[in-house]
């Protein structure tokens, strides 16, 4: 077996920072969660940052290393919560699951570890339309003896499948009763032109805020406005204008902010290329006169290829040094680590490094962080994998750094049936040897075959992906008439394939996936969806 190990980069912190408050919402701390909690709390934050609807429920569930489990928001915040404050004496039965791969989710139930038994706690029912579109998720509570309905989430689309409708309602004295709702509109592009969200007032919808999107004839994004409510009615907020050169490259993005009744600069965004590959990221303010330089990314390249990124600030009429990444690949170009500097007004210090090891298959097989007082390196976390012959993962182990040392903390182990996760099994270490934390089944049933005759006879299609630009997550939409063999390929600007992301039969029907793009440099790319006969290529934007 080969081994390569190389240095790989932490969360870029300060853009992260930056991006929350341009949002205004309020993101997890990921820095010393486990590698598995991690990942799940980085995609949320990662869909929070690029305005991914905001939505946890079944198009945006968790992840357990790569394999989607759809849960509703609800599950989804309560599996987060449970988790990273390690109330995890916890199993999750899921009777039938998800669309993603070819099965839908009807029943979840979670169990609770009382010291010698599992009892019963939340059970989940999902009804599906003729076209595997979620319509509802009934959410029922344990009490005692029975399981009794609490809240319900119905679903409506439009011909297109995108959502149209998300309504939460809660049981109150045997009455439902609305909560709060969503509502989604689109142009004839399916590209999203808003998104509302509404509270439940007693007796009428109270408007509490909604985003409003606008796009050039390339389906940019050319505007976001968000706006807040007043009763029943909609305030401008803030909004941001986004530019584009002539290879659709974003070059600037302006926020402003609404004062009385004009809209007023507040800050941009501009970027500098060299053959599609963004070197200069510039951020400036507006001093009411003036545009002032605030903070810049400098990009460096071998051939297309992310070799560093430094980061300077503004100050006193000069450019100041604040820390770069460096950057390293496998012969596959394939970016499996970084180190991090920070300079100190003379030099540039290590300050963190990021490893990983690769197996002959590109399989990371062992993973760790580490940190600088300047004079050692201090272990941090590591992460070891294991894989079957399938290159399915099978076991995962996380230690937390002691000095020199490594000590254990939790592993999992998984089992499969038609590389399919049926088996979660969670142990923590007391010490001395491994104990049974809680463990999720999986059974798994096929979708509900679609009638090929009916909406799905007029074409083949390939929407445009959403956000674009995005970092680090885009979702992408495609649409077959018929049983068709279905490849849908990543490339970069070179033509060089980046990710496959379909290759598999696929019955007629809608479908909708997701590319994360971390380990992979800003620049532009494209997706390829080849069905049978018909062929479509589209252009996105991985801006970091």
């Amino acid at each position: 077996m080969k081994y390569i190990i190389s240095i790989a980069v932490i969360t870029l912190f300060s853009i992260f920072q930056v991006l929350s408050q341009d949002r205004g919402y309020n993101l997890v701390s990921e820095e010393r969660l486990s590698p598995e909690k991690r990942i799940d709390v980085h995609r949320i934050n990662s869909g929070i940052l690029n305005g991914q609807r905001e939505d946890l429920s079944i198009h945006d569930g968790y992840f357990f290393q790569g394999r989607r489990g759809k849960l509703s928001k609800e599950q989804a915040l309560e599996f987060f919560e449970s988790e990273i404050v390690k109330s995890h004496e916890t199993r999750r039965i899921v009777m039938k699951s998800f669309l993603d791969n070819g099965f839908l989710l009807i029943e979840s139930i979670r169990q609770f570890w009382d010291g010698s038994s599992w009892v019963n706690s939340a059970k989940s029912l999902h009804t599906y339309d003729g076209n595997n579109n979620q319509t509802l998720a009934l959410h029922q509570f344990w009490d005692g003896t029975e399981w009794t309905d609490y809240s319900m989430e119905t679903f409506a689309y439009d011909e297109d499948y995108n959502r149209t409708e998300w309504l939460y309602q809660s049981l109150v004295e045997s009455i439902w009763q609305n909560i709060w709702k969503r509502t989604y509109t689109y142009d004839g592009n399916n590209n999203q032109t808003s998104l509302s969200y509404q509270a439940w007032d007693v007796t009428y919808w109270r408007n509490v805020w909604q985003n409003k999107y606008a796009y050039d004839e390339n389906s940019n994004q050319t505007e976001w406005i968000h706006q807040y409510g007043a009763g029943t009615i909609w305030l401008n907020d803030w909004k941001q204008e986004y530019t584009y050169d002539e290879n659709n490259n974003i070059t600037e993005r302006l926020r402003k902010y609404w004062y009385v009744s004009n809209w007023l600069n507040e800050w941009r965004d501009k970027y500098t290329y060299h053959e599609s590959n963004i070197i200069i990221a510039l951020n400036q303010y507006w001093d009411g006169e003036y545009w002032v330089n605030s903070w810049h990314w400098q990009y460096t390249y071998d051939e297309n290829i992310l070799m560093e990124s430094l980061w300077r600030i503004w100050s006193a009429s000069n450019w100041v040094n604040v820390n770069k990444y460096i950057y390293s690949y496998d012969e596959n170009n394939n970016m499996i680590g970084s180190l991090r500097q920070d300079w100190d007004g003379f030099e540039w210090i290590n300050k963190a490094v990021h490893a990983y090891i690769r197996d002959d298959n590109n399989n990371i097989i062992e993973e760790f962080y580490q940190e600088s007082d300047g004079t050692n390196w201090w272990n941090v976390w590591k992460d070891t994998f294991v894989f079957d012959l399938n290159n399915n993962q099978i076991e995962w182990i996380h230690q937390n750094g002691i000095g020199l040392l490594w000590v254990n903390d939790r592993k999992h182990n998984y089992s499969y049936e038609d590389n399919n996760i049926i088996e979660l099994l969670s142990h923590d270490w007391d010490g001395s040897t491994w104990v049974l934390d809680y463990k999720i089944t999986d059974i798994y049933s096929p979708v509900t075959a679609v009638d090929e005759s009916s909406v799905y006879s007029n074409s083949y299609k390939l929407s445009n992906n959403y956000p674009n630009p995005f970092n680090p997550t885009t979702t992408i939409i495609f649409q077959i008439p018929k049983l068709s063999f279905v490849t849908l390929k990543v490339y970069d600007v070179l033509g060089r394939e980046a990710a496959i992301l379909i290759n598999e039969e696929k019955s007629a029907g809608s479908y909708e996936l997701t590319w994360y793009a971390e380990k992979f440099p800003s620049g532009v790319y494209f997706y390829r969806l080849q069905a049978n006969d018909f062929t479509q290529v589209r252009k996105m934007i991985l801006l970091k």
